[in-house]
């Protein structure tokens, strides 16, 4: 019987990718490698296909009759590699297909094997439907990539049979459980990604890119909105809703959410659109087949519901997984809920027309009623979730929350090992570029609110992720094209490709809704607020559609938009706001580049620059506008002095696109040269930090090259500090030589003795670059030239403070430069100029001209501790005595002044301790 199974699989399949490659391959022994490839996937569905089989009891002969029959419809309907590729079928949906063009044989019908018939075409149809997605592209594709999609195929239907073949046959009960927890293991649960515009694949695997969310208990969600007056109404204001964006408070007592629900007969999970109430339930449901001994899960979504004929107990199944298996199992789930070992699954109670609401209610209670011991887990929205009701029927209730920092890494990270493995990439080649790709998104998270708030949404963080693979990734600079994503999606495209109703989805327009959000968010805006009463949002929706002739309820799209979206949310009993800052500034920023009003255009925005309310909406805008438009902005803003504003035209031109050379250059350089009033200290020690911390990072967004070229220019007079901190944080092998020739100068008297100068050493040391030791070596030369000891101590004396200055991670540089399992000859080069500038910077005349600035300006303690500068000269020791050469005479030089000038600066700085005490 094995034989058979895999034979049939095997016709099958080479039928379907022969006439794919019969054409393109005319090595007739590629041809024949690819058939035997082909030939090794059949042999685990004939596995499974035969499990099924022997449940069934079917002998060989009726075997042989119905694999024939399969395969007869399976040809006749014309199923073939392009067929698959091209049709988004799921198993049912294909069988169906077939049955239309193949009836099932009168012949089958009379030996009484019609449902045999149908579970095995239902089966073949899993396999086909699995192997349809490594048809996209076939051409495309490298044969190799082919073979290794069939062998990660092949693998996982391996793990399913080994699953089915662990499952009890002894009575007709266990038999019946076996064959539906087996319909359920061979199918693979996927996320879908139809919303994410990944053009190769639309969906991932929910098993690898599964992160575990939390949820929190909330006692109540009730609304109540009868006696509110104005007398209750707090609005909040922009000010203060910026505040509470920015000190973002995590969620106290959350708990991972399969270990909570676990302890509870009945629960309600309650989320925002894309906190992950599909996925969790969907992985719950794998999860509970995949593992658990006594649970049978059952999986309903409520929007593939007939609301009008809510289906009976026998019906479930067919609603849940398929007819074929239904008339199947008849009687199996009734059993089964009455023993309690069904976890029945209802996902999306908002997916439903008010009216029908109270049907899908009272079907619901009905099943609580007649099958008390089952377990029960249902999810929601928060708008249309009846939580009284629920709480009448004893579910504990509980809010899923946005992910953690470490979950949005951890999502990340396997969200891109997800499609990298699609892509085919080695897996040490999946492993880095998912871990850099995780880190490279938590740290613009943690760097900028906006895309922070956005990351701790699940789906908007998929948006998020794909907009940094596939959308050019420079975040945050390019976060309009994130908001785009986000806001059209919620608002329409990811409703739409669910295959909701209009009903559900609303009659407007894409468009239309976005006008009725712009114009909101405006006048928000220009209003100060973030939350606005819902009589004022009618009368906004009321205005924009008079305006067009358009008589559409306010109040049905105010729910739709609500209850749908969650764009716009009700914060409290009739107050709303967008559920997101970032989404009012952008939308107000649309409605200028839209022209919505025409008070608010580019000359009103450069009006409003030096106003706080109004600084990421001029950003946005620069992100949206026109080339023109956005050029003449940065043409109006680098005609100002204000301080702020230098850092504001940055950033317009982070997020603008296309901008010409001169403009950027003008841009680039107000930042590298940005001088503020020292007179005024209280300020002046605000924009010391903004322009330490704040330039750098706005640079790091700008055209790179431009960027460097400018940046390479200011050294030359070595006057920018924003230059240098910038070379700190991103260290590159072309700053080296700039570097060197300046250092050059300064000893030789050249250029005036700068204090910057001591930046040249850590920076030098932190571009990890044996030619930034050469350089370090070259400068220790020239400093020991008597003429030229004086001006070396500027630039060598901060070799004692390197070990306390955060920002250069200089033991991690010294560490891999001073390593002595390494003896190459660029290794020991590296080494011995290292050893130069060490010797130069611990001698005597540099280290007394430290302790007397020490003395000087004893509040100065920036000094490492003495404990580095003891592990340094225990490394220079061994270095000294393993090596020969120069090597060991600038090792010997260097440990000896490093004997001798250590003990003294510990004694300096004890005296300063002392002195404190």
């Amino acid at each position: 019987m094995l034989e058979q199974c895999i034979n049939f699989f095997d016709k099958i399949l080479i039928a379907i990718v022969t006439g794919e490659i019969k054409d393109r391959i005319k090595d007739i022994r590629k041809k024949r490698n690819v058939q035997r490839k082909i030939s090794e996937c059949s042999e685990t569905p004939g596995e499974i296909l035969i499990n099924y089989f022997r449940n069934e009891n079917i002998n060989e002969i009726k075997v042989d009759f119905i694999l024939y029959e399969v395969q007869q419809a399976i040809d006749t309907a014309k199923i073939d590699a392009r067929f698959l590729a091209n049709a988004s079928f799921n198993e049912q949906k294909l069988v169906d297909k077939i049955l239309e063009k193949y009836p099932i044989p009168e012949d089958i019908k009379k030996e009484e094997l019609e449902r045999i018939f149908n579970m095995a075409l239902l089966i073949s149809a899993e396999q086909l439907c699995q192997i349809a997605s490594i048809f996209k592209d076939w051409e495309k594709e490298a044969w190799r990539r082919n073979f290794e999609l069939f062998d990660r195929l092949e693998k996982r239907q391996k793990i399913i049979l080994e699953k089915l073949s662990d499952q009890e046959k002894d009575s007709v009960e266990e038999s019946q459980k076996n064959i539906y927890i087996s319909s359920i293991l061979r199918k693979q649960v996927k996320i879908e990604c139809y919303s994410l515009r990944l053009s190769a694949i639309n969906s991932l695997d929910l098993v690898k890119v599964f992160v575990e969310p939390d949820i929190i208990e909330i006692p109540k969600l009730p609304k109540n909105k009868d006696n509110i007056t104005k007398a209750d109404i707090d609005l909040i204001s922009l000010e203060q809703a910026r505040k509470q964006f920015i000190d973002r408070e995590e969620e106290k007592n959350r708990s991972p959410a399969k270990q909570l629900l676990q302890q509870y007969q009945k629960c309600a999970i309650v989320g925002v659109p894309g906190s992950g109430k599909t996925t969790l339930l969907q992985h719950i449901f794998w999860s509970t087949a995949n593992e658990s001994k006594d649970l049978i899960p059952v999986l309903l979504k409520v929007r593939e519901l007939d609301l009008d004929n809510l289906p009976g107990v026998d019906d479930i199944i067919a609603f849940a997984e398929n007819k074929i298996l239904s008339d199947r199992l008849k009687g199996f789930l009734d059993r089964e809920l009455d023993k309690g070992k069904v976890l029945l699954l209802i996902d999306g109670l908002d997916e439903v027309v008010s009216e029908k609401r109270d049907n899908l209610m009272k079907w619901i209670s009905q099943i609580l009623d007649q099958y008390p011991n089952s377990k029960y887990i249902i999810s929601s929205r928060p708008s249309g979730y009846q939580s009284e009701r629920f709480q009448e029927l004893d579910f504990k209730e509980f809010k899923l929350c946005d992910f953690t920092l470490d979950q949005v890494e951890e999502y990340v990270y396997k969200w891109t090992e997800a499609l990298e493995t699609y892509e085919n990439q080695s897996p040490e080649a999946i492993a880095e570029i998912s871990q850099e790709s995780a880190k490279k998104l938590v740290n613009k998270a943690k760097s900028n609110s906006y895309v922070l708030k956005i990351a701790t949404n699940p789906l908007m963080l998929s948006t998020l992720c794909v907009v940094q693979k596939y959308d050019g990734g420079n975040l945050p600079n390019r976060r309009v094209v994130l908001y785009q994503r986000c806001v059209e999606g919620l608002l329409f495209h990811w409703d739409k490709q669910r295959k909701l109703a209009e009903e559900i989805i609303g009659s407007l327009s894409l468009e239309r809704k976005l006008l009725l959000l712009r114009r909101l968010a405006i006048e928000m805006q220009n209003e100060g607020i973030a939350e606005i009463e819902e009589s004022k949002v009618e009368q906004s929706f009321k205005k924009s559609l008079e305006e067009l002739g358009d008589r559409t309820d306010v109040k049905q799209i105010l729910a739709n938009i609500r209850d749908r979206s969650g764009l716009l949310v009700e914060r409290r009993p009739v107050i709303y706001a967008f559920s997101h800052l970032n989404f009012q500034e952008y939308l107000a920023a649309l409605a200028i580049d839209r022209g919505d009003y025409k008070q608010f255009d580019r000359l009103f925005l450069f009006s409003q620059r030096l106003n706080e309310q109004w600084k990421e909406v001029i950003i946005l805008y620069a992100g949206i506008a026109t080339k023109d438009s956005v050029e003449m902005l940065l043409e109006e803003l680098l005609n100002t002095e204000e301080a702020s504003v230098i850092f504001l035209s940055g950033e317009c031109l982070a997020a603008a696109e296309n901008v010409k050379l001169d403009i950027q250059k003008k841009v680039i350089d107000r930042l590298l040269f940005f001088k503020f009033d020292e007179s005024d200290e209280s300020e002046a020690s605000i924009l010391f930090i903004l322009s330490a911390v704040q330039i750098p990072n706005i640079l790091s967004y700008l055209e790179r090259n431009i960027v460097k070229e400018r940046v390479i220019k200011t050294l030359d007079n070595f006057e920018s500090i924003q230059a240098l901190d910038f070379i700190v944080l991103h260290p590159e092998y072309c700053y080296i030589e700039p570097l060197l020739q300046t250092g050059i100068r300064i000893l030789t008297g050249q250029q005036q003795i700068n204090y910057l100068a001591h930046y040249i050493p850590p920076i030098l040391l932190n571009i990890e670059n044996n030619n930034a030791t050469n350089a370090l070596g070259k400068l220790a030369d020239i400093a020991k030239q008597e003429d030229y000891l004086e001006n070396s101590v500027t630039i060598f004396a901060d070799f004692w403070f390197i070990f306390d200055l955060s920002i250069f991670p200089t033991k991690n540089s010294l560490l891999k430069f001073l390593d002595l399992t390494k003896n190459t000859s660029a290794v020991t080069i590296a080494q011995t100029n290292l050893c130069k500038f060490i010797a130069v910077s611990s001698s005597e005349q540099v280290l007394d001209r430290v302790l007397l600035d020490f003395e000087n300006n004893s509040n100065n303690l920036l000094i490492g501790n003495i404990s580095d500068y003891e592990w340094l000269l225990d490394r220079i020791i061994k270095l000294r005595d393993r090596s020969d050469g120069e090597l060991k005479k600038y090792a010997t030089e260097a440990a000896n002044n490093l004997e001798k000038s250590i003990p003294k600066l510990e004694i300096k700085i004890r005296e300063v301790e002392y002195f404190y005490e």
